[in-house]
């Protein structure tokens, strides 16, 4: 369950009245699960009174912020996922990153969540088009549940009127056509949301969780390993900490010049070591190095679950 409620536990602080907006705005969607929401809420909707674009945070606000938020990932709003009945996922994408859920229906027919998720827009994904990164959020909410939605008919709902039509595109781009075969073991409808009702999908791709890409030969390839994880494991395995330490004392003696040598192709990126690949003419494409202990995970990932390896 801690996958699944990542996207709320890590779910950062707001410090503009924009972000506290959103942020009330998530958890109203739920508000008839919370008791006393109004009374618990209070803190926060006085932060978003008056012109002030920024916010004097205190405990109060603190405590507020955190209840909420244990709201969102615990019973009886969070259920566990049920075979039985119908799953409805929601996207969005925003500039900064991707948001999506999943819900199901109880007896009296009334939606709760089964799990968030999240995660940051690398660099050159920022480029995409509305209607890709939208498709590329939906890639990434299918993936990302995909042990709940393998082999069952499922309902999407996203703000772009786009997307249910790409499909259709007679000549689609080869960035579009790439994510569209990774749709095709699914089966679900995409329905149209208006944006002001797509609340919690919205929040969470405006507040992403720290997720990577490992970028294998042709193709993105998301996991669920966060950067401060892949750090720490960094200044643990030998090779990267030597690397790192020559980055940082390029003049130190004690280095072996063959460290000194390797550590060419090698850069840090917020203290996070990456390598440099060299692209004509005179690109370089950062890699992210992934230490030994943390390969088997990700090879462990795609070919050890029940729907990971290949599909045909």
């Amino acid at each position: 369950m801690d996958k699944n409620t990542k996207a709320i536990t890590e779910f950062k602080q707001p410090t503009t009245q924009k972000e506290v907006r959103s942020f009330i705005g998530m958890c109203s969607c739920y508000r008839k699960h919370v008791k006393d929401f109004a009374k618990i809420a209070h803190p926060l909707t006085e932060l978003i009174k008056g012109d002030n674009k920024k916010i004097d945070w205190q405990i109060e606000h603190e405590e507020s912020f955190k209840k909420l938020k244990q709201y969102l990932i615990s019973e009886p709003l969070l259920k566990h996922f049920d075979d039985d009945k119908h799953v409805f996922l929601t996207t969005d994408t925003s500039i900064t990153g991707l948001g999506t859920y999943i819900e199901q229906p109880d007896n009296n027919n009334i939606l709760h969540p089964v799990g968030y998720a999240s995660r940051k827009l690398l660099a050159n994904e920022k480029t995409y088009s509305s209607t890709t990164l939208e498709l590329l959020g939906l890639c990434f909410g299918i993936t990302y549940f995909r042990e709940y939605l393998w082999g069952r008919h499922l309902t999407v709902f996203c703000d772009n009127v786009s997307l249910q039509y790409y499909k259709n595109l007679k000549i689609p781009t080869a960035r579009i056509a790439r994510l569209t075969l990774k749709l095709l073991d699914f089966d679900f409808d995409i329905i149209y949301k208006k944006g002001k009702e797509n609340l919690i999908a919205d929040a969470l791709s405006r507040n992403a969780v720290n997720k990577i890409d490992v970028i294998f030969e042709n193709e993105h390839t998301e996991i669920n390993l966060d950067l401060d994880n892949i750090k720490k494991e960094q200044t643990k395995d030998k090779f990267c900490s030597d690397i790192i330490k020559t980055i940082i004392e390029p003049n130190n003696k004690n280095i072996s010049k063959n460290i000194k040598r390797k550590t060419r192709r090698f850069t840090l990126l917020n203290t996070i070591l990456y390598y440099k690949k060299f692209t004509p003419p005179k690109n370089v494409v950062p890699i992210l190095v992934v230490p030994k202990p943390l390969i088997n995970n990700i090879l462990k990932s795609y070919h050890g679950s029940p729907t990971g390896g290949h599909t045909g």
